[in-house]
């Protein structure tokens, strides 16, 4: 779990059992723009808005899941 302030544009987060994807939009006072995956409306998240990272997955023509935007390596 993390701050929503800690995300990147276009990376996915559950937050209060809802799914969104992080728009690039914000305010002068800290608040994300999120785009609901079920209902497709954009909402405004504080900046300390604590968030779940989820990942976002499709089938490709020969049925293999692949990410949409694949989790950067954490490097030990």
């Amino acid at each position: 779990m993390k701050y929503i302030e800690e995300f990147s544009s276009g990376d996915s987060a559950e937050i209060n059992g809802d799914y969104y994807v992080v728009s690039a939009d914000f305010k002068a006072n800290g608040q994300r723009m999120c785009v609901s995956l079920k209902t497709g409306f954009c909402r405004y998240f504080k900046a300390d808005t604590i968030a779940n990272p989820i990942q976002l997955y499709i089938l490709d023509k020969e049925s293999n899941v692949i990410p949409i935007k694949p989790a950067e390596k954490i490097q030990e």
